[in-house]
């Protein structure tokens, strides 16, 4: 058995962007700081932020990207995808986060 679920929560690093594909479908994609406490060696505590590239499909992603500006505050819940592609000759392959919910926080 294998078990691919993310919950996230952080703010968007710039605007989302809405896009279609071929067929007509809404897309909406965006990246999310998302801040980990790590310490630093010295006994104190620092912040590294992580960049995950998260989409969203369907009408829900359409209806929800007048809402996803940068700085906006969320909690998202998704799944981990592998994407891959050919880029100037080179086989390149990326996680992103395939999002199934978003909930706007303030």
């Amino acid at each position: 058995m294998s078990l691919n679920k993310i919950t996230l929560s952080g703010n968007l690093g710039a605007d989302a962007e809405l896009r279609y594909t071929k067929s007509g479908n809404p897309v909406v994609s965006f990246s999310l700081a998302v801040n980990e406490r790590t310490p630093n060696g010295d006994g104190t505590w620092g912040e590294y932020t992580n960049w995950p590239d998260c989409v969203m499909f369907g009408k829900r992603a359409e209806a929800l990207a007048p809402w996803l500006r940068k700085g906006t505050k969320i909690s998202l819940l998704g799944r981990i995808h592998t994407r891959s592609y050919q880029k100037d000759g080179q086989s390149i392959k990326r996680w992103e986060v395939r999002v199934d919910d978003v909930e706007l926080m303030q």
